[in-house]
């Protein structure tokens, strides 16, 4: 997480709700994942103007060069969730599907194949 505040500053007041939420228990990293996941989501739903280059670009640098742990955190608590939203018509997938990079993609495209979804723009 603190490489993901380091890029994203916008996030730490929903990191800081996230934190007390858990009164001092450790989330684990899928919970915390999800938690930028949906601050994510609030600002696709809001339109706000973000750095989302700069989002994704980390999302795909954890997918490259993250370990075993943090590539499976990122894809199946980060992506998936947006997926999920996207899916479920809470955010429109063409406002983030641009911002995926390959391995991003790849695995947006891998998950969509085995759950039978097809996600917008992939």
């Amino acid at each position: 997480m603190p490489l993901i505040l380091e890029h994203v500053p916008g996030f730490s007041e929903r990191w800081q709700a996230h934190l007390d939420h858990w009164d001092g228990e450790d989330a684990g990293p899928c919970n915390d994942m999800a938690a930028f996941a949906g601050y994510v989501v609030e600002v696709l739903q809001n339109k706000r103007q973000e750095n989302l280059e700069a989002v994704f670009g980390l999302i795909e640098k954890l997918m490259v060069e993250g370990d075993d742990t943090v590539r499976d955190v990122t894809a199946t608590c980060f992506i998936e969730t947006l997926q999920n939203y996207a899916s479920g018509s809470k955010i429109d997938s063409r406002d983030f599907v641009p911002y995926l990079g390959s391995e991003s993609r790849a695995y947006a495209k891998a998950w969509d194949e085995f759950t039978g979804v097809k996600t917008e723009g992939l």
